[in-house]
């Protein structure tokens, strides 16, 4: 479909140029399975080896710990339900212990609640520390870096609409480990999804996970697919090509029009052999696979209209991709996407030795970038 209008989705998605949507739905033979295990190695277990909800007093909290919940059940890992009550730092004075001990039992009352709410077995906990918020959450998260963070996009004390709080941030940045951020309205009750929350199957119909072309963006691959393989999900790899910028003095004339189409075009073919290799080396995993390459005047903006025409369920991106500078600890379109997509969004922070599809196809990869305290 070059250069085609995508139509509006039901829910009033929003029209944008698609320059190339492909689809691949593969269920091979157990055979060429088995080949394609010997070409990239053992098929991955569960990406996360616990999932650690962080949680206050936000109506956020529910939504927060029912996708917890959600994923710990897909994997079969152990969920913990974490909050921390602060005192007042400028409080000099310790306060009663007996009150503490009461604020104390119950938050953990308020968080067994909604782990029985979001029936998530018997292998949850609820943790409830004292201390400094980021302090006690950056230790918790420091000795668990295998697991995955699942935060609200606002904390207690903010409207559910408002932007990212400022906490939440600090964790996305701070974590060693991959952080799930939820926003308001995805919860399971508010997209239909009682149901499947519980099963599993359908509670992620859709998800995304966008591309730049660099082994960077590319370590969202795994995960993506393993939660893609526990949920049934469909999954879109997604590539925007921004529209180019020249330096001019006054009105383009008619080579610098036929420069910047040849441009666009040039990163159009390249992105979409790029994405036609990507999906070659994944075909065999028996997940419903599709790739799209949209355009437009800002590669962010794209994305976020793209999520929307989707209707993706979640979104799966590399904290940063190819023009990442080693200094942020998030990229500029992780960023963007988490406050402007209004859907959930995994933010996947690799490990020093694991490559674009997992250890075992680290030396296969060959994509090139184309631009402590204790509980109370």
């Amino acid at each position: 479909m070059v250069g085609a209008t995508a139509p509006a989705n039901r829910t009033g998605g929003i029209p944008m140029t698609v320059v190339d949507a492909t689809q691949e739905t593969v269920k091979p033979p157990m055979t060429a399975r088995k080949v394609a295990r010997d070409q990239t190695g053992p098929i991955p277990g569960p990406p996360f080896d616990e999932v650690i909800a962080c949680v206050d007093g936000s109506p956020l909290a529910p939504a927060v710990v029912e996708w917890a919940a959600a994923i710990a059940r897909a994997f079969n890992v152990p969920l913990s339900a974490v909050r921390v009550l602060e005192s007042a730092p400028d409080d000099p004075v310790p306060q009663d212990p007996l009150s503490w001990e009461i604020r104390r039992s119950e938050a953990v009352g308020k968080l067994n609640e909604l782990l029985q709410l979001a029936e998530s077995g018997s292998g949850s906990k609820a943790e409830v520390m004292i201390g400094p918020v980021l302090d006690s959450l950056a230790a918790v998260l420091a000795s668990r870096p295998g697991s995955l963070c699942v935060v609200g996009t606002t904390g207690e004390g903010r409207p559910s609409g408002a932007a990212l709080g400022n906490n939440v941030r600090r964790i996305i940045e701070m974590a060693p480990c991959s952080v799930l951020v939820v926003p308001p309205d995805a919860g399971a009750a508010a997209r239909g999804r009682e149901t499947e929350a519980k099963s599993g199957k359908g509670f992620v119909r859709r998800l995304m996970v966008p591309l730049d072309c660099s082994r960077r963006a590319e370590t969202a691959i795994p995960p993506a697919f393993a939660i893609g393989e526990a949920f049934g999900s469909e999954i879109v790899l997604v590539h925007s090509v921004p529209e180019p910028v020249i330096t001019a003095v006054g009105p383009l004339d008619e080579a610098d029009i036929g420069l910047l189409g040849a441009i666009v075009e040039r990163n159009e073919k390249t992105a979409s052999r790029y994405l036609s290799r990507v999906r070659a080396r994944l075909v065999f995993r028996g997940t419903q696979l599709r790739t799209l390459i949209v355009k437009g005047a800002d590669a962010r903006h794209n994305l976020v209209r793209a999520a929307i025409n989707e209707q993706a369920d979640l979104i799966v991106l590399s904290a940063k991709g190819a023009s990442g500078h080693p200094a942020p600890y998030l990229g500029a379109v992780a960023d963007f996407l988490i406050r402007h997509i209004a859907g959930p969004v995994l933010i996947v922070k690799p490990s020093r030795d694991s490559g674009p599809f997992g250890p075992a196809e680290t030396a296969r990869s060959t994509s090139r970038g184309s631009s402590g305290l204790k509980p109370a």
